[in-house]
């Protein structure tokens, strides 16, 4: 194991990639293939920003189907049900009411750094950015963005062969009634 300190973002040539919309699955597709093309080397560490074609719910690589969606809720208002290579909740989205990126690194740049060290540490940019556009943002242990008014957005990981990948969504425009017949939320997590 290396003793040297993480790299920094600067030590790296970025692609950024901002494609049309898409359709759910291939968004999570893309996620896995985009970090093994970084992991081997074949692909430059990657911005991603995307937005969606039709609402959709994706759960986290361990949680349970059953436990996360209605999966009467979801047929009724036409949600489809997509798993993502990495963990954290269940997230509800619908086409124009969020920003959703993915950051593809090599592992180098969150060497020696803890699961939750790494997602403030990649959060902080946009963190950076949401405060110059005049939002109260900050970032609330372990893998969300707040503001006073509560959580606006929620990261995922995962370490792929070498390289790190890590997702944000975050909602600007939610349909909280229609989540609420697709998500199985617990009372405290409604809150938020």
């Amino acid at each position: 194991m290396s003793t040297s300190p993480p790299t920094d973002w600067r030590d790296y040539d970025w692609s950024l990639l901002r494609t049309d919309p898409l359709d759910p699955l291939t968004h999570m597709a893309l996620d896995a293939v985009l970090a093994d093309e970084v992991a081997a080397g074949r692909r430059p560490p990657t911005l991603r920003i995307w937005e969606w074609t039709r609402s959709a719910v994706v759960i986290g690589r361990f949680q349970s189907l059953r436990n996360e969606v209605d999966p009467e809720g979801a047929a009724r208002h036409g949600v489809q049900v997509v798993r993502r290579v990495s963990g954290g909740g269940a997230m509800f989205v619908e086409p124009g009411n969020t920003i959703t990126y993915s950051i593809y690194a090599p592992g180098d740049l969150v060497r020696g750094m803890s699961f939750a060290e790494s997602y403030a540490f990649l959060d902080r940019w946009v963190l950076r950015g949401l405060v110059e556009l005049g939002l109260e943002a900050f970032y609330q242990p372990l893998n969300d963005i707040a503001t006073p008014d509560g959580k606006i957005g929620g990261a995922a990981q995962a370490r792929r062969g070498g390289a790190v990948l890590h997702h944000v969504t975050m909602a600007y425009d939610i349909d909280s009634d229609k989540m609420v017949e697709v998500l199985r939320i617990g009372k405290e997590k409604l809150s938020d």
